[in-house]
């Protein structure tokens, strides 16, 4: 912001100083001097100047604005000025950013040599400054020039705060004296500066001349040719004679004179011509020419460039040599030429015989192709698997057609062995196989291996491949096909269930036919015997005796009804005719009952001992239902049983076991009864069952190995087994030879609540 007010102008030159300023301005002058002679610096006498200043006029402080640089004509332009303040006071920042402003908007002012004095007289400070420097109670400043010439080159600026003051002309020409001197130091310290950076230029170029001069006179001394400067008029200005054996000779003679004095007339005229186009045009001229020498014809290249306004430079080489070894290469190109002309000719004919095997390899090519082709269709549409593998049994191939065998992608098997899609088993063994013919590099055909499928299915494949050899035989893997069998093996395996089925069925039919021939033969020779002799002497016996074979007739008639209905029986229960009808019964009359009419048909040959026990009912349904009244109801209750289905699996039991236990030997049937199953325990002391017949045992028509001559007809267990499957029950053997045998027929059974 710039004071609106006019600076004083004073007329201090003629004006009179006290003693005392005037002695102190002499110090001050003497230590300025210094400077300017060397001994002080004037970077270190101006805090000191500041210092003294302060001191003598008794302001608030003392600022010296040094500066090199003319301020730009906008007084809005802010410069950096090294302050420089007295010690005993510190400026405000406020402070310095208004001297600042003051300084370069009165710059023309101050550089007219004027002081700037605020305020002029006993009047105050501008408003503007005032309310700039409130803070600091500002009160009245005089700037005064440090002017050398015609240059501004800064100022010494006194400020007074807290109270008024009027700058005295004494005071004023006091300051200005001292702004004089501190404008010549700073003028001669400038002009010192100048001088070293100039001196210091000086020597570096100088420094750089000599290494270039040195470098020039090395490249000079290196070059082998002759090197000489002509002017615009053909003289000769000076001159470097080559090493050796230099084409055109020269000498200090030459020095001054034209180029037709020293050079034969052809050269110089050439030369001279080509040096006034170098003039010209400023760029370089390279010629040729030949030159008669000691009686040889030799050759020279001149290159001529401008080297200054009328001068050029020529450097003359000799190219005898290189003239010559183009002759001769123009020579053997020549010859060159008409071997290749020879060559191309050949070449002509080798092309066309070329070009007969070239479309004969296209032939070959194509055919290549299709046969490739070919295969490819072939393996795409195969129904088998092709694959490739190396040394390792790793795959390196695989054709799309493994999607349908194994349920992978191709380059999911890529890498893999065969070994990675088996079980732990099936790879052991099949790697044996595979070692086997690996080591010999045999080729190997319809290995059959199962596979695990990607769904976790087990595929059969039957493998066969062949050894791969590179150029040099060294073996390279196995090349071969997979082929799905699975529906092959299961076909095979159930021909070999039918034919065991049929065999089986065969032997069924051998011992149904020896079966019934020895169990109906017996019966009915006794039938026939006893009715020839009913015939015959019925009329002679007595009725006693006729009732005997009466019933010898009907005995025999029920047994083979027997057999019959066993045989039905189990037509029936195969062809899923019988179904489970369950009906209350009393299971312990129910198998009182049934013992009697065995021991009956036995004749009481045997001892038949039936116990009949029930399990805690609490301890089975308590946890169900919690209360006492629930085994009391189902001990109420009669359970629901099929009648027909247990007399059979009953009846069959205990006729075995009274028939092959010895006479007088006790056949024991224990029944255990629970909530939910009925079990029965039929136990004898008989010839027991073998062990390798007791797989067999519940078969149609199979009978013990130990049986000998008892008779039976192999259906008794059949059936139980049969009826068991009807009924949903189970059936446990334990036996052992002379021993006995223990049937265990566990059955559910079922119960009507009253409620």
């Amino acid at each position: 912001m710039l004071p609106e007010h006019t600076p004083m102008e004073s007329s201090t030159g003629h004006q009179r100083v006290d003693y005392h300023l005037l002695k102190v301005q002499a110090e001050m002058i003497n230590q300025i001097a210094q400077v300017t002679r060397g001994t002080l610096v004037l970077n270190e006498l101006l805090p000191t100047i500041a210092n003294q200043l302060h001191q003598i006029l008794q302001v608030s402080g003392c600022l010296m604005f040094p500066t090199h640089d003319d301020p730009p004509p906008m007084a809005t332009h802010q410069v950096s000025f090294p302050i420089t303040q007295s010690v005993e006071s510190t400026a405000e920042p406020c402070l310095i950013e208004v001297f600042r402003n003051l300084f370069q908007s009165y710059h023309s002012w101050l550089a007219q040599g004027k002081p700037l004095i605020i305020p002029e007289s006993e009047g105050k400070l501008p408003p503007e400054l005032r309310q700039l420097t409130y803070p600091c109670d500002l009160r009245a400043i005089m700037m005064v020039p440090l002017l050398h010439g015609q240059s501004c080159l800064g100022s010494i600026t006194l400020y007074q705060c807290d109270h008024e003051r009027e700058w005295r002309i004494q005071e004023i020409a006091f300051i200005r004296e001292i702004a004089d001197h501190f404008a010549i130091a700073l003028t001669h310290q400038e002009l010192q500066q100048l001088y070293q950076k100039q001196s210091q230029e000086l020597k570096q170029k100088e420094s750089a001349l000599k290494v270039s001069e040195a470098r020039n006179r090395a490249l000079l001394e290196a070059i082998p040719d002759v090197i000489f400067r002509v002017n615009r008029d053909g003289f000769y200005l000076d001159w470097k004679a080559a090493k050796e054996n230099p084409v055109l000779f020269l000498t200090d003679n030459c020095i001054g004179k034209h180029l037709h004095n020293c050079l034969p007339t052809e050269v110089a005229g050439l030369i001279w011509e080509h040096v006034e186009i170098a003039l010209e045009s400023d760029v370089m001229q390279v010629i040729e020419s030949p030159v008669r020498q000691d009686g040889k014809l030799r050759y020279f290249e001149a290159r001529i460039v401008k080297s200054g306004l009328d001068e050029v430079a020529v450097i003359v080489q000799d190219i005898t040599e290189r003239i010559e070894a183009r002759l001769t290469l123009a020579q053997v190109n020549d010859a060159l030429e008409v071997r290749v002309q020879q060559r191309t000719a050949a070449l002509r004919k080798a092309n066309q015989a070329l070009k007969g095997e070239i479309i004969e390899r296209q032939k070959a090519e194509e055919q290549l192709r299709q046969s490739e082709e070919r295969f490819r269709n072939v393996v795409e549409i195969s129904s088998n698997w092709m694959w490739e593998m190396d040394e390792n049994a790793v795959y390196t191939y695989a054709s799309p057609k493994i999607w349908d065998l194994l349920g992978y992608e191709p380059s999911e098997v890529v890498g893999k062995t065969p070994f990675d899609l088996m079980s732990q088993e099936e790879a052991k063994r099949v790697m044996e196989i595979l070692a086997s013919f690996t080591v010999l590099k045999h080729p190997f055909s319809n290995l059959e291996n199962t596979r695990i499928h990607k769904n976790s299915q087990l595929v059969v494949l039957e493998t066969s491949g062949v050894p791969i050899f590179d150029r040099l035989g060294k073996f390279c893997g196995y090349r071969g096909v997979d082929r799905d069998i699975t529906k092959r093996k299961e076909t095979e395996v159930e021909i070999i269930n039918a034919l065991a089925k049929e065999k089986q069925l065969g032997e069924l039919k051998s011992r149904f036919i020896t079966m019934t021939s020895h169990e109906f033969r017996t019966p009915l020779t006794t039938i026939f015997s006893s009715a020839e002799l009913l015939e015959h002497y019925g009329n002679k016996w007595s009725e006693c005796k006729k009732n005997n074979h009466l019933h010898r007739i009907q005995n025999m008639v029920q047994h083979m009804t027997r057999i019959l209905n066993d045989i039905l029986l189990i037509g029936k229960v195969e062809a899923g005719k019988i179904e489970l009808q369950l009906k209350p019964i009393d299971l312990e009359s129910f198998c009182t009952d049934l013992i009697y009419k065995i021991q009956l048909n036995d004749r009481n040959e045997h001892t038949i001992k039936f116990t009949y026990s029930l399990e805690n009912f609490e301890k089975k349904l308590g946890s169900n239902h919690g209360k006492n009244n629930a085994a009391s109801s189902f001990l109420s209750a009669r359970p629901y049983m099929d009648e027909k289905l247990l007399r059979q699996i009953l009846d069959n039991l205990l006729s075995n076991a009274l028939k092959y236990s010895p006479k007088g030997s006790t056949v024991e049937i224990k029944l255990t009864c629970s909530a939910n199953q009925a079990i029965f325990k039929i136990s004898d002391q008989g010839i027991g069952i073998p062990e390798e017949d007791q797989g067999l045992l519940f078969e149609t028509f199979h009978r013990g190995t130990n049986v000998g001559t008892i008779t039976g007809t192999g259906l008794g267990l059949a059936i139980v087994k049969k009826c068991l499957d009807i009924y949903e029950g189970q059936i446990d053997l334990e036996s052992e030879v002379t021993v006995g045998t223990t049937f265990t027929v566990t059955l559910p059974i079922y119960y009507l609540l009253s409620n």
